[in-house]
C-alpha cells in the first residue's frame, strides 16, 4: 500500500503525462508521418519550419506526436 504522498506524486505524475498525451494528440491530427530534421529544417510531415540551429532542429524532431504517444501509453508503472 502506498502512503498518501506516494499516491499524491502518483496522481500528479499519471495528470502531468495525461496533459502531454493530450497535447501530442492535438499536434497529429492528420497521423501524417514522422516528424524529422534536415540541417536547420523541421520536416513537420504538413509543412517545413526553417532556421534552427541543427542540433536544435533534431531536439525538435524528436517530439513528433506520435513518438510521445508511443512513450505515453500506459504502462501501469505509476498507476501501480
Amino acid at each position: 500500500m502506498r502512503s498518501l504522498a506516494g499516491q499524491n506524486l502518483a496522481r500528479f505524475i499519471e495528470a502531468r503525462l495525461d496533459e502531454e498525451a493530450g497535447l501530442a494528440r492535438r499536434c497529429d491530427g492528420d497521423g501524417c508521418g514522422e516528424w524529422s530534421a534536415h540541417g536547420h529544417t523541421v520536416d513537420f510531415c504538413q509543412a517545413d519550419l526553417a532556421g534552427f540551429h541543427p542540433t536544435i532542429a533534431l531536439h525538435v524532431a524528436l517530439y513528433d506526436p506520435a513518438r510521445v504517444l508511443c512513450e505515453f501509453r500506459p504502462s501501469g508503472a505509476v498507476r501501480g
